[in-house]
C-alpha cells in the first residue's frame, strides 16, 4: 500500500478528519484529527502527537498597532524550581529568603502574533495577560495556565525537525501565574512579588 504523497499537508484545501498523507517533507505520515495535522513518527523517536489541541490568547488588543490573534501551540515547556534570592555575608544564603517560581516556555509555528511578539519583546512591553488552553480531541476544555502582567524574556526561531516549518520558542517572565483544571473545577493563581495565592 502506498499513501497519497504531497509536500506540504497544508496545500490541502479542505482536509477531512481521518485524512492520512505522506507528508514528504516530514519524511513521515500524516494524521488531520478535525483541527490540525499530526505527525505520526517512529515509536523509537520519543515523539507523541498531541491529543486534541492547545491554544493560545493575549489579551490586549495590541502592541505599537499591531493587533494580536489567538494562535495554536506545537507545545509547552514548563519546570519548577527554588531560589535564595538574597545572599549574606560568607556565601551563603538566608533560608527564610527561599523564593519558588516557575518558568514556562512555548513552541508555535509563525502565525499572526509572530510579529506583534517579536515588537513586544524587543521594545520590553509588558502583555496583560497570556492564557494557555489544552482540550482533548472532542472539543472538551481540560486545563488551563493563565499568565498576568508578562514579559517576553527571550525568543528563538528554528526549523522543526518534525514539521520542517519555521517555529518559535518563548520564555516569559510573570507576575502572577494561574491554574485551572477544568474537568475536577479546582484551581488557583500565585503572586510571584508578593508571593501570595489567589484565585485563577
Amino acid at each position: 500500500m502506498i499513501l497519497p504523497r504531497v509536500a506540504d499537508t497544508t496545500s490541502i484545501a479542505a482536509p477531512a478528519a481521518g485524512m492520512i498523507m505522506y507528508n514528504q517533507n516530514a519524511k513521515a505520515p500524516n494524521f488531520y484529527n478535525g483541527s490540525r495535522w499530526n505527525t505520526v513518527n517512529d515509536p523509537s523517536s520519543g515523539y507523541v502527537p498531541l491529543n486534541g489541541l492547545m491554544t493560545y490568547t493575549v489579551t490586549g488588543t495590541s502592541v505599537g498597532g499591531i493587533a494580536y490573534e489567538t494562535g495554536v501551540l506545537s507545545g509547552i515547556d514548563f519546570s519548577q524550581f527554588s531560589f535564595f534570592n538574597v545572599a549574606v555575608s560568607g556565601g551563603s544564603y538566608q533560608g527564610s529568603n527561599l523564593q519558588k517560581a516557575d518558568s514556562l516556555g512555548f513552541y508555535k509555528e509563525f502565525d499572526g502574533n509572530t510579529i506583534p511578539f517579536k515588537r513586544a519583546h524587543l521594545g520590553g512591553n509588558v502583555l496583560p495577560a497570556i492564557e494557555i488552553d489544552q482540550y482533548l480531541s472532542n472539543g472538551t476544555k481540560t486545563f488551563s495556565i493563565k499568565l498576568s502582567n508578562v514579559l517576553i524574556s527571550s525568543q528563538i526561531s528554528f526549523i522543526s525537525e518534525k514539521t520542517g516549518k519555521l517555529t518559535e520558542r518563548y520564555t516569559f517572565t510573570t507576575v502572577t501565574v494561574g491554574y485551572k483544571d477544568w474537568i475536577n473545577n479546582k484551581s488557583f493563581s500565585y503572586n510571584t512579588i508578593a508571593r501570595t495565592f489567589g484565585v485563577y
